[in-house]
């Protein structure tokens, strides 16, 4: 929120009729002022108690004795606030190594962040399993910046290689590193994007890798594990095989899933205003996602790559409708449409 934005004087003043009432009148202009403001920067923690001080101070003695009703509605109000507060700022502090206390400021998270860097801080290997679209990978370089580590990215697929893994040899003898080995070595956030898309053969050959606390490489070097070597993996699925919405994906080992902690990764809607903005055109999105769910329909990729895809259309100058057609119905059959868009204002 805008510092010196809100006039506590203007929501406090006039409040004596009925004592409920008044309650009641004076939480209505702290809601409209706050959003008229945007809630989305938040109030801390301080804020928040600084603004109820200041309005329990100006209640006279009747107002005093109908203080629950307040305390109640300004309950509720702290909880939509630090819903959002904590998607501003997080601070994180580790214990484990030499790692330090680092700040993200002013960066929307996912609600599981902070789940994600407390496993981080403990040195355990993490699934992030969600739908696409849901932010893992961007979850997965958040923590890597927080850290203050090198991110080493890798995408898999079906026809990856143990070379493509681990590194190799070339014809002159020069080892051609991998991200896997520099993460490995050097200390870093290895992220294993689309994992549950990787050939399971070639994926077992990581277990030791993962379990262990040394790895030798293609080159015969034998390499330490870095005390900053962390993994992510980020998958559509639990790693039991295909479905209706990810049929690329394999089913993998159980040994290799097993080397895993997970974390449901979903659509934080919160983050998705965030991202792509608090507009009609996000709401329209999000309540379509609503109603695929509502009538089961899980074949339906619904994702906040929508939300940023409706907005661009619309800030370019096509109409909501259009917009919605081209990024999510376009190709539907009709009555799949009907009950998609049931409710949603376009």
């Amino acid at each position: 929120m805008k510092k010196g934005k809100i006039d506590w004087e203007a929501v406090t003043e006039t409040h004596t009729a009925k004592a409920q009432e008044a309650v009641s009148t004076l939480m209505q202009h702290i809601m409209a002022e706050m959003d008229e403001e945007g809630i989305g920067s938040a109030l801390s923690e301080e804020q928040l108690q600084e603004m109820t001080n200041l309005i329990c101070a100006r209640l006279d003695d009747t107002m005093r004795d109908n203080i629950a009703p307040l305390a109640i509605k300004l309950s509720e109000l702290k909880e939509r606030v630090e819903e959002k507060a904590e998607a501003q700022e997080i601070v994180v502090t580790l214990q484990t190594g030499k790692r330090k206390q680092t700040t993200l400021k002013d960066e929307p998270v996912h609600y599981r962040f902070k789940d994600l860097m407390t496993m981080l801080q403990a040195g355990v290997n993490i699934a992030l399993i969600g739908e696409a679209g849901s932010g893992k990978t961007f979850g997965a370089e958040q923590a890597a910046r927080a850290l203050k580590l090198e991110c080493y990215m890798m995408s898999f697929h079906a026809k990856m290689t143990p070379t493509d893994l681990r590194g190799y040899c070339n014809a002159h003898g020069d080892y051609i590193e991998s991200p896997i080995y520099k993460a490995y070595k050097n200390g870093g956030v290895l992220v294993l994007d689309e994992f549950d898309r990787s050939n399971t053969e070639v994926v077992v050959s990581l277990n030791n890798l993962l379990a262990g606390g040394s790895y030798t490489f293609p080159n015969a070097e034998k390499v330490a594990k870095h005390k900053d070597f962390l993994v992510i993996a980020c998958m559509n699925t639990t790693g039991n095989g295909s479905s209706k919405q990810y049929r690329s994906a394999s089913a993998q080992d159980a040994s290799t899933l097993n080397r895993f902690c997970k974390i449901a990764w979903d659509i934080d809607e919160h983050l998705e205003f965030n991202v792509a903005g608090d507009t009609p055109c996000t709401r329209a999105v999000q309540a379509i996602r609503r109603n695929a769910r509502e009538c089961a329909m899980t074949d339906m990729i619904i994702s906040p790559r929508q939300s940023i895809d409706v907005n661009k259309l619309c800030a370019a100058g096509m109409s909501l409708k259009d917009a919605v057609d081209a990024a999510i119905l376009c190709g539907l059959a009709e009555d799949k449409q009907h009950r998609l868009l049931n409710g949603v204002t376009l």
